[in-house]
């Protein structure tokens, strides 16, 4: 949770409890809303060319098959730059993850989900093993991966199927926690001058960043400014009324995801 007027960068890390609970929970709600969809909606092209909405959801089920199974975290990675040369190490990873299930059925799909879901964490002895592939923030470890990374990359690309479905995302508390983490990892690398960004939608709120004194204030939908910390699209003139100096930095923020 964030109370409002808290200052982004002293936000705690998750503790585990609570990110257990939100991993499971942006789970549950990525089963429940991809269970609705038609066959044909399976197929439709996403905004994160060249993945069709099958695509991102057998990237989230294999990441969730080596969060139970690790040695295929390095077989994907291993095999990913053998197969996709050319791409970068997390590409060339997560286009392996997608391999593995081309030729699945969608229900094979979703029964492989539904199995993973409730179980898959990485054991507890790999928490402090260092990972980095260069986005992530430094000192970043396994812990971080599953359960800062993991339950944000599940939120995402269910915004990114509802986008290109034109189905609709089902809010749920988890988000203030996925939300808050964005907001944390923006603020531990914000270089710019002091602001209060108010997040409207599921799991927004007040999060101060930069230095002290008078803040300007500036609101935003939540949805679409993870979407622009993501690199996606979030639309255009939302910067216009900004002093420069601030629109600079929030046009070239960027959060892992």
């Amino acid at each position: 949770m964030n109370p409002t007027g808290s200052r982004a960068e002293e936000i705690p890390l998750t503790p585990l409890d609570r990110g257990r609970a939100v991993v499971l929970a942006q789970r549950a709600r990525l089963l429940d809303e991809v269970r609705a969809l038609t066959p044909e909606q399976w197929l439709t092209p996403t905004e994160c060319p060249p993945w069709r909405v099958r695509d991102m959801v057998c990237h989230v089920v294999a990441a969730m098959d080596e969060q139970r199974h690790p040695h295929l975290l390095v077989y994907h990675a291993a095999v990913g730059l053998i197969r996709h040369r050319g791409q970068l190490l997390l590409d060339a990873l997560n286009e392996a993850q997608i391999d593995d299930r081309r030729s699945a059925s969608v229900d094979t799909i979703l029964a492989d989900a539904a199995r993973l879901a409730p179980i898959a964490f990485f054991p507890s002895f790999l928490h402090r093993v260092p990972v980095n592939d260069g986005s992530l923030p430094r000192r970043s470890d396994i812990y971080y991966l599953q359960y800062v990374i993991a339950p944000r990359d599940v939120w995402m690309h269910r915004h990114d199927i509802a986008r290109a479905t034109g189905m609709s995302v089902t809010p749920d508390p988890s988000d203030t926690e996925v939300v808050v983490q964005v907001m944390r990892d923006l603020a531990r690398s914000w270089s710019g001058p002091a602001v209060e960004l108010v997040l409207s939608g599921s799991g927004g709120g007040t999060f101060l960043l930069g230095g002290s004194g008078p803040a300007p204030v500036v609101a935003l939908d939540v949805v679409g400014f993870l979407r622009h910390l993501s690199g996606r699209e979030a639309g255009s003139g939302w910067l216009d009324t900004l002093p420069p100096p601030l629109a600079r930095v929030l046009r070239d923020a960027r959060v892992a995801f």
